[in-house]
């Protein structure tokens, strides 16, 4: 069989399964539907990366590893880049994995870990830079008005602290600022002009801690 004839066959038996679940399902809509409802499938491989995560059927390949994870656990994963993540084996419990996002390493904890300042929670009515992590897994960070002050006749885009245009924000397990999950750095001119600056973030880190480079003299979190 010539390589167009097994392409045509594949086709052909493709429809053909189409066909049949379409008309099991009751139609189009329907069998719509019912994939949305298919369960997600994940595999990883022996160090924890995510290799396969789909609710299409799949050949699995040797040395792909699976646990019988929640379905609700695994929708963290859909939409996200899962190079961002790993699958962890407790330590101590048979059994038990966990989904994790993958922790990072840069240039920045390596040259300033030991200038990092945790930001602590605080409800105190002046602040010059405050900082939150949103139940929709966003990062805020705002300056208050007093704090802009002093950039108000500037261009924005001049403005600097302590000779620095940028403020790096870490996030980081709790009270650790060597094991980091996500780093992000804002401008000062975005954090003048705008009342706030909202970045992403890869999952619910609310229960980190958020580290800074202390350009500052009072930070806050909510």
């Amino acid at each position: 069989m010539s390589d167009n004839q097994q392409i045509s066959a594949a086709a052909l038996a493709r429809k053909q399964r189409f066909a049949e679940a379409k008309e099991e399902a009751g139609g189009v809509v329907n069998l719509i539907e019912k994939n949305k409802a298919r369960p997600y499938q994940m595999y990883f491989n022996e160090v924890g990366e995510i290799v396969y995560f789909s609710q299409e059927p799949v050949d699995i390949q040797e040395g792909w590893l699976s646990h019988d994870f929640h379905q609700e656990q695994l929708k963290i994963l859909i939409g996200k880049e899962l190079s961002k993540y790993v699958v962890k084996k407790d330590d101590k419990v048979d059994n038990l994995f966990t989904i994790q996002v993958k922790t990072i390493e840069t240039i920045y904890t390596d040259q300033e870990k030991d200038f990092l300042a945790e930001i602590e929670y605080s409800k105190a009515a002046k602040y010059e830079v405050k900082v939150v992590i949103t139940s929709d897994n966003n990062l805020e960070v705002s300056m208050s008005k007093s704090a802009k002050e002093p950039y108000k006749n500037l261009y924005p885009i001049s403005a600097t602290v302590q000779g620095q245009r940028l403020l790096k924000f870490f996030i980081t397990q709790e009270s650790d600022p060597h094991i980091m999950y996500h780093y992000e750095i804002i401008s000062l001119a975005e954090l003048i002009t705008e009342d706030k600056a909202v970045r992403p973030l890869p999952a619910d880190l609310r229960h980190c801690s958020v580290y800074t480079v202390k350009l500052f003299d009072k930070y806050q979190r909510n």
